[in-house]
């Protein structure tokens, strides 16, 4: 009987003990978890700050160098290309005995203009700042007539209101077009800009003579297009086959928005 008694006593305290650890092993999993917690916020703003300071990095590079480009550029357009476009203007006036002469240095100051035009885009393009990056993209439209055909679709009220963004877009596109009157042997060119509130989306594509995209090695222009669209944190991919033409697909988040 009196086991009986002291069983009766044990089962209750059996049960506190129990509930008394199933206690703390709660709060020890719910501290362990805010802990956890803690640790993973941590982390992520680490992730941020560490991604922001790249960004910030790799924007300050990319701005020193188009600062320089730009100085440049507008030395080149400016002062250059105005000096040879009166030079030009004044040999016109000149009486030469030497017509033959006088036709060689005509045919050739335009060309020496244009070659100047063309290194100051190079540099940097101070049309952009004016025209904005559609009006610009319609000037290298019309000076590669008789190039290439170079067709340009946007979508309805396309607008970049970042510079930036506008610059980087036209040296990727200055890159592809360089590429394609150097190797493709292409006839035409087609780029296609699309914006929508969230994204802004680039598929330029020719009609050339393409590569195998997976055998073929990266040269300096493919380079510095990953390189540009890894700056603007965008993601992208090439598309080509022999004989089938290539194209550059881009998707970048629209700052914008």
């Amino acid at each position: 009987m009196e086991k009986y008694e002291n069983f009766k006593y044990i089962i209750p305290y059996t049960v506190v003990i129990i509930l008394f650890v199933v206690g703390l092993i709660f709060v020890f999993i719910k501290i362990h978890f805010k802990a956890q917690k803690k640790i993973f916020i941590a982390q992520i703003k680490q992730n941020k700050l560490e991604i922001n300071h790249q960004k910030e990095l790799l924007n300050s590079i990319i701005q020193v160098q188009e600062d320089e480009r730009k100085r440049m550029g507008r030395l080149i357009h400016d002062d250059i290309g105005n000096r040879i476009h009166i030079l030009s203007i004044c040999v016109q006036q000149i009486e030469m005995n030497e017509c033959r002469s006088k036709d060689i240095l005509l045919k050739q100051l335009p060309l020496l203009s244009d070659a100047t035009r063309t290194l100051a885009h190079e540099m940097y393009p101070v049309e952009i700042e004016y025209l904005g990056l559609i009006g610009f993209l319609e000037e290298i439209q019309i000076s590669l007539f008789n190039k290439i055909d170079f067709q340009i679709c946007t979508s309805e009220n396309f607008e970049i209101k970042d510079f930036q963004t506008q610059l980087q877009i036209f040296r990727i596109i200055q890159e592809f077009l360089n590429n394609v009157i150097k190797y493709a042997n292409a006839t035409a060119v087609t780029l296609f800009l699309r914006q929508t509130n969230t994204y802004l989306s680039v598929l330029i594509c020719d009609n050339g003579i393409g590569f195998n995209a997976s055998k073929v090695k990266k040269g300096m222009g493919m380079k510095n297009i990953d390189f540009r669209v890894k700056a603007l944190f965008g993601k992208h991919k090439w598309k080509s086959k022999p004989n089938k033409g290539t194209s550059l697909i881009i998707k970048i988040k629209n700052k914008d928005a």
